[in-house]
């Protein structure tokens, strides 16, 4: 969008955030630029082929959000705090009467204490390169590392465990494909001493399962990784989606994805993101809108990384960046040729895959 009407990335991103917004009106205009960058953004959709139409009724909406700026002292930042004290005078009805964030810290904490365990965050990095063996143009391969920061549990807690897809296919697999294999710790980025890990591979997906009997007295960061796997786009018709999915399967602080995708393809992408339910259909596969019964009502926004790997710094998590760099050294790429996205969502709900989707086009 930004390329296409030549303004700067973060106005396109605030009007974006105002547009997806699913919160009390205060937090909606608090989402979406000030009146000048809002007429600025008008002002280049007007010199591309947008419906005069619809540009003539959200210039008059400017106009009245200006008349109630102006009404509220002037500014937008005194109209959203008038909003605001309006909305928590008012009367307290379903879900939008609490503080969502809150609400959702309250549920990691008792999940936490159910269950046993918990991590400081649940990581995913992601690169996508151009498939080696593509069954169409357009095809693209993954390398991918998956893991968790500050894990601690207790003795009578289920075990650590960290599942993803894999394209191998075990030396002495039984009829059903299922079979054990060697564990694809990523050993310089676990905690010292490393646990004893079994990992098993289930109709395509390995699993990851710490010893149960492993006690560690200091919380513990596990990754699994690199791993590939070949031939991830779904094509229907002359659409392409890439799925890029991270569950917490343990109660986690926060959630981190990240995927890098080939700069040259960035301009012809939209990307989106979701949360959906993780039951008896799996993941996500395909055109997420088929999955509409799935998903569940919360507005995860997208975040923009930019040019390769400037960006991926995590406070609190010093060694991303160089999790990062390791994951394009397996995938045998120079990040500078790649753009990055990231979801960054606090207290993720236990077992929901949160989704990042790309869709864009791709020849017969």
């Amino acid at each position: 969008m930004a390329r296409w009407l030549s303004l700067q990335v973060p106005l396109c991103h605030r009007v974006l955030a105002g547009i997806r917004a699913q919160r009390e009106l205060s937090g909606v205009f608090a989402a979406f630029p000030g009146i000048e960058g809002l007429r600025s953004f008008l002002r280049a959709a007007s010199r591309m082929e947008v419906a005069k139409a619809r540009l003539e009724q959200c210039s008059a909406a400017v106009d009245e959000l200006q008349s109630l700026v102006e009404h509220a002292g002037g500014s937008q930042r005194r109209l959203v705090a008038s909003l605001e004290a309006i909305e928590s005078s008012g009367p307290a009805v379903g879900r939008d009467s609490e503080d969502e964030p809150d609400l959702q810290k309250r549920l990691f904490l008792s999940s936490a204490e159910l269950l046993g365990s918990c991590s400081r965050a649940a990581l995913g990095v992601r690169v996508y390169t151009p498939s080696k063996s593509p069954a169409f143009p357009g095809d693209m391969d993954v390398t991918a590392t998956v893991g968790r920061c500050g894990f601690v549990r207790t003795g009578t807690s289920t075990p650590f465990v960290l599942s993803y897809a894999t394209g191998d296919r075990p030396r002495d697999a039984q009829a059903d494909g299922d079979a054990p294999q060697r564990s694809r710790l990523l050993k310089e980025f676990c905690s010292l001493p490393t646990p004893r890990v079994t990992c098993d591979v289930r109709l395509g997906v390995a699993i990851e399962v710490v010893d149960p009997t492993f006690e560690s007295t200091a919380p513990m960061d596990i990754f699994a990784g690199p791993f590939e796997s070949s031939n991830v786009i779904v094509k229907e018709s002359e659409v392409g989606y890439l799925n890029s999915g991270i569950i917490a399967s343990h109660p986690s602080e926060r959630l981190i994805s990240d995927v890098y995708l080939p700069r040259s393809m960035v301009g012809s992408l939209e990307c989106s993101a979701g949360v959906y339910h993780h039951g008896s259909m799996g993941g996500v596969s395909g055109a997420p809108s088929r999955r509409w019964f799935d998903r569940l009502p919360l507005t995860i926004t997208p975040m923009l990384l930019g040019r390769g790997i400037a960006n991926s710094a995590v406070h609190g998590l010093p060694n991303h960046t160089r999790l990062t760099e390791r994951i394009f050294e397996a995938a045998g790429v120079d990040p500078s040729g790649y753009t990055g996205f990231r979801m960054d969502v606090a207290y993720p709900l236990l077992y929901a895959q949160y989704l990042l989707s790309f869709e864009f086009g791709v020849r017969n």
